[in-house]
């Protein structure tokens, strides 16, 4: 499925990269006669459901130009990686910068403690929150256990 995955992945790239769209995840996933493929793309402030539909089109077409499924056996799922998808990455949380984010994670090497707070900055090594009373809190990622994106009601 590994070789199957990277086809998608060279096929997807390009595409979603000429319309300025981050690809966050691809999932190849079942058998060749029953195969789901799941693209999880996304932009700075959020992709828009007309976006995800656009770039869907163009990958199926892409698909069957390729015959990358013979016999169109397939289902193709593009969509946002959302809420539940943690933040791994540098480059997670740069693209949901300014959001809010609820982060477990470990002090001294022992502890476990939770914080919530807006993504104001992230660095090649660390992450930083601005809490509720807007002080900057700073984790390395090697401390972070779990960081869900949040939804604040103001």
């Amino acid at each position: 499925m590994e070789e199957m995955t990277e086809k998608f992945r060279q096929l997807i790239q390009p595409i979603v990269e000429d319309h300025d769209v981050e690809l966050v995840d691809l999932e190849v996933k079942g058998s060749r006669s029953n195969l789901l493929v799941r693209v999880f793309v996304d932009v700075p402030g959020g992709i828009s459901v007309n976006q995800c539909a656009k770039l869907s089109r163009l990958i199926e077409s892409a698909i069957e130009l390729e015959n990358l499924v013979p016999g169109r056996k397939y289902r193709l799922e593009v969509s946002s990686p959302g809420l539940d998808r943690p933040l791994r990455t540098q480059r997670d949380f740069l693209r949901n910068r300014g959001r809010w984010v609820q982060i477990r994670y470990t002090e001294a090497g022992e502890i476990t403690k939770q914080l919530q707070g807006e993504i104001a900055e992230a660095s090649e090594t660390a992450v930083t929150l601005l809490t509720q009373d807007k002080t900057p809190v700073t984790l390395n990622y090697e401390q972070i256990q779990k960081a869900l994106l949040q939804i604040r009601w103001s």
